[in-house]
């Protein structure tokens, strides 16, 4: 199996959209249906509903070992308003769930549950409506945890990227390993950033070679060439100089002087580096700069500074695309269309029909805010979005790199912006009441 026992938040939200294209496939197996319902639910608001019940599909058989342990479990969650069904879809089962397929249910169990609120299992419309309990991720996390232990007889191994020796029960026997795990954000104070970012990544990539893992794909990012200034670097570029937030300088360091040492050791690892990653289930600064632009609170985009945008579920099929089809050894740029900010969210009040920013601040307005939120920040606790950090980081900047070489050899196809925004702004009104 891939990953840690279970495919990363990435892949798990953007898999739907995985290899469009490989010519004719194998028809994909049914899937098994089945209910399972906890007693006496406690939920983390402390509310209790005597009787939670959890949609679920499998495909394939679990496989034990001597000691009676499945080791061939494969959990695959679902994002923010989708189902486990969703990964039923062609675009996905007819190409990954099929035989010789990178989830051949021949050799893995597959689980897709519901989570609670979703698809089958209990959500408030099935009558309790307002008088259902309160619940969030955790208590997903919780139901998901109890379906699969007590249910289905699979061991969970907790992994912790900073500790290395809770890693090797998870990754033991594994196929593969996407190291997608990382600390991001920009404007916040993080002071264990090198710990989650540097130190994990030598973590993973260290107990990948104990354990003799035949492939392994590691998410860096564009960030690392910091601000092009307007140049379209490829994967040859390399940057030398400061950086512009705590993200960059430590995707940096794990990047060059942890991920490609490694690699020319002869790790068989693959590097893959999206930019800017939108689409449901986002949990970014720039999701909510978009929940903020619908709701009529995004006064201003900043001018000239451009990213390359890449939907999920692209980004999700190109980490798939390397793991099956890249060379190791190999980095390959993932990144989308390049477009400024402005424009973007033009194009996003424009799809929603709602206000469009009307300030749009130039570098050296955004560089002078910087140097003053930086004197202000001594004095006060500023919101992640007005530090000097964030100004600076927006201040006019390109994060640019060319996908030719990803396009070519792994048959990378990003959408448009203009059709990725207009399928993740269906979502996000869908979820605020408005679609």
């Amino acid at each position: 199996m891939f990953g840690i026992r279970k495919l990363g938040s990435l892949l798990a939200a953007g898999l739907a959209a995985a290899f469009l294209s490989h010519g004719p496939a194998a028809a994909a197996p049914v899937p098994d249906a089945h209910d399972y319902v906890i007693k006496d639910f406690k939920f983390r608001s402390g509310e209790t509903l005597p009787e939670l019940k959890l949609h679920y599909y499998t495909l394939g058989q679990p496989k034990k070992d001597a000691a009676g342990k499945i080791t061939n479990a494969v959990l695959i969650l679902h994002g923010t308003g989708g189902s486990g069904r969703q990964f039923l879809s062609p675009q996905f089962a007819d190409v990954l769930l099929v035989p010789g397929g990178l989830l051949d249910p021949a050799k893995y169990f597959i689980i897709l549950p519901d989570g609670i609120g979703h698809g089958g299992s209990s959500k408030p419309s099935d009558g309790l409506k307002m008088a259902f309990p309160h619940y969030d991720y955790a208590d997903m996390v919780e139901a998901h945890h109890e379906l699969v232990t007590r249910a289905l007889g699979v061991e969970i191994h907790a992994g912790d990227i900073t500790d290395r020796e809770t890693l090797k029960a998870p990754m033991t026997g594994v196929d593969g390993v996407f190291h997608v795990a990382a600390w991001y954000k920009v404007g916040v104070k993080e002071p264990h950033a090198d710990q989650i970012n540097v130190d994990g990544t030598r973590n993973v990539l260290k107990t990948m070679c104990a354990l003799e893992i035949p492939r392994g794909v590691y998410t860096s990012t564009v960030a690392v060439f910091s601000d092009t200034h307007g140049v379209v670097p490829d994967e040859t570029y390399r940057y030398e100089g400061p950086h512009l937030s705590e993200y960059d300088r430590t995707k940096w360091i794990a990047h060059y002087r942890v991920a490609l040492p490694k690699i020319e050791q002869g790790l068989p690892v693959s590097i893959v580096m999206p930019g800017v990653v939108y689409g449901p289930g986002d949990t970014s600064g720039m999701h909510t700069a978009l929940v903020d632009l619908l709701r009529g609170r995004l006064p201003m985009t900043p001018a000239k500074t451009a990213f390359c945008w890449a939907h999920v579920e692209d980004t999700a099929r190109a980490h798939i695309l390397a793991m099956e089809l890249g060379r190791p050894g190999e980095t390959y740029i993932i990144a989308g269309p390049r477009h400024t900010f402005e424009y973007a969210f033009d194009l996003a009040a424009s799809l929603a029909r709602v206000r469009a920013p009307v300030l749009h601040p130039g570098p050296h307005a955004m560089r002078a805010m910087a140097a003053m939120t930086s004197a202000v920040g001594h004095v006060v606790n500023l919101p992640p979005a007005f530090t000097p950090e964030a100004f600076r980081v927006l201040a006019g900047t390109t994060y640019f790199g060319s996908n030719e070489k990803a396009v070519r050899e792994l048959g990378f196809s990003p959408r448009p912006l203009e059709e990725g925004m207009a399928q993740t702004l269906e979502h996000e009104l869908r979820l605020l009441g408005r679609a």
